[in-house]
């Protein structure tokens, strides 16, 4: 056999093996070869956490699967990479002992001294971040455009880096309308605003986020957001005295505002004696939110009838929520008979209104 003829059967022998492979179907059995239609379906068992959740260990057991679940499935080929990774990039989550993926455990609770500096472990949040942020605008940047909520924990452990990038980064994100961020450090005391903050987010406008569920001291991130519909105060802040001037700081800067929540009032008693608290000093502020109709005012204390019915008249108020706290300073007894005297003050008051329905919806924590 000449070696013409030797190169003429091997070339038709690799033809023949390539055409074998390329014709082969891939995953023809089990989970990759599912309809889209039924990926989706089992990613609606996989609820991931809502705007108002406090990452407590009741919802990070029922929330926390769905992440790590996604990142498994993006992982196990690339039938299941198309679906899935894409849903896995919707959100940027760092919370407290989030899981981390298999081998790498959950992030340590974090700590601070005496001085309000973090001890050894806060280190893992910042690296945790940046890690995200830098696979949806560096490794694969076509990831940014999907991404659609960023859930996040912010130590103070290399703040002066991590905050800059974090801004960069959200400016990346057009689809980016939900936000639940925690400076967890800046201002633990009073009503302080970190010129890190201020000179990070200063250069940026996010008119893409609509939602936020922020801490106190994040005012100004809040003013760098001018089309914010939904704003929401965290519980662990709600100590704070300032929420007043919160408000009155970012009501120029968002004016779309329709729904605030978790509005502490402000209150000065004695340690074992209620006092009402002073809803008026909110009735100016909420005049100049020309859209709002919805707002939570957070507790401990049974506010005034007077005051009630100066917030029931503000103009576009449609629904007032108030948030009890039960186990500080009254009973559940005391909130009842407040609840009657409340319902009979409303039907009183909406009975002469004008604009149509108004609510009040009391719950207790």
């Amino acid at each position: 056999m000449t070696s013409t003829q030797q190169l003429r059967r091997s070339t038709r022998r690799s033809q023949a093996r390539f055409l074998t492979t390329s014709a082969r179907p891939k995953n023809l059995r089990g989970l990759p070869c599912l309809p889209d239609e039924i990926y989706l379906e089992i990613l609606s068992h996989l609820p991931s956490f809502p705007l108002l959740s406090c990452h407590d260990a009741s919802d990070i057991a029922t929330y926390g699967p769905r992440r790590l679940a996604l990142d498994a499935l993006s992982q196990t080929c690339s039938d299941l990479r198309r679906v899935f990774l894409r849903y896995r990039w919707q959100r940027i989550e760092v919370y407290s002992q989030m899981e981390l993926e298999v081998g790498r455990g959950p992030l340590p609770k974090t700590r601070y001294n005496r001085k309000g500096k973090s001890v050894a472990g806060n280190r893992a949040y910042a690296m945790e971040l940046v890690r995200q942020l830098e696979v949806v605008t560096v490794r694969e940047p076509g990831l940014a455009q999907v991404v659609n909520v960023l859930d996040i924990y912010i130590t103070d452990y290399s703040a002066e880096t991590v905050i800059p990038e974090l801004a960069r980064c959200m400016s990346l994100m057009p689809n980016l309308h939900t936000v639940y961020i925690d400076f967890a450090f800046f201002g633990a005391i009073g009503f302080h605003q970190s010129s890190i903050i201020i000179d990070s987010f200063a250069p940026y406008k996010y008119p893409q986020i609509k939602n936020a569920n922020v801490s106190l001291n994040a005012f100004f991130f809040i003013s760098r957001c001018p089309d914010l519909k939904v704003l929401h105060i965290q519980r662990r802040h709600l100590w704070l005295r300032n929420v007043p001037d919160f408000l009155n700081y970012i009501v120029d800067a968002c004016p779309a505002i329709e729904i605030l929540g978790n509005i502490l009032v402000p209150q000065a008693f004695p340690f074992n004696a209620p006092a009402c608290p002073k809803l008026n000093v909110y009735i100016e502020i909420f005049s100049r939110f020309q859209h709002l109709h919805d707002v939570t005012f957070a507790l401990n204390a049974l506010p005034r009838d007077s005051d009630m019915q100066a917030i029931w008249k503000t103009a576009n108020l449609r629904t007032v929520r108030i948030l009890f706290n039960l186990s500080t300073y009254f009973t559940h007894d005391q909130v009842e008979e407040w609840k009657t005297q409340m319902k009979t003050l409303l039907l009183k008051i909406s009975s002469g209104s004008k604009g149509g329905h108004k609510q009040l919806i009391v719950t207790t924590a």
